[in-house]
């Protein structure tokens, strides 16, 4: 999607590629909050580390995460969470302010299927 405008309203709009495998996007495609999220935080830290060469984006989760080895999203890489390819499935439940460990436990252990 994209936009443009001024003070007194937009001017001009569009939209382009898929929502979804199966769905062109349109003016009113509903997006979660988690996206601008990413684009906003999550990718300025990425890009600081990995120009600082402390991170690697082909490495998997689990050298990151040593507790991880044995599950599924240890073998995930960096560059398939960022980019949506590693297979955790949407609709996962959002699990607030319930602490580390369940977290751990709950969505990021078992977050892929094997």
């Amino acid at each position: 999607m994209w936009g443009s405008g001024d003070a007194e309203g937009i001017l001009d709009a569009g939209v382009c590629g898929l929502a979804d495998p199966t769905s062109a996007m349109r003016p009113d495609t509903v997006f979660d909050v988690a996206s601008l999220t990413k684009i906003a935080a999550v990718w300025a830290v990425i890009g600081s580390l990995w120009e600082e060469q402390r991170l690697r984006l082909d490495d998997a989760m689990s050298t990151l995460l040593p507790e991880l080895v044995n599950y599924p999203l240890g073998q995930v890489t960096v560059r398939q969470l960022l980019t949506h390819t590693a297979g955790v499935p949407p609709g996962l439940p959002l699990v607030h302010n319930s602490g580390a460990g369940t977290f751990m436990s709950g969505l990021l252990l078992g977050a892929v299927d094997s």
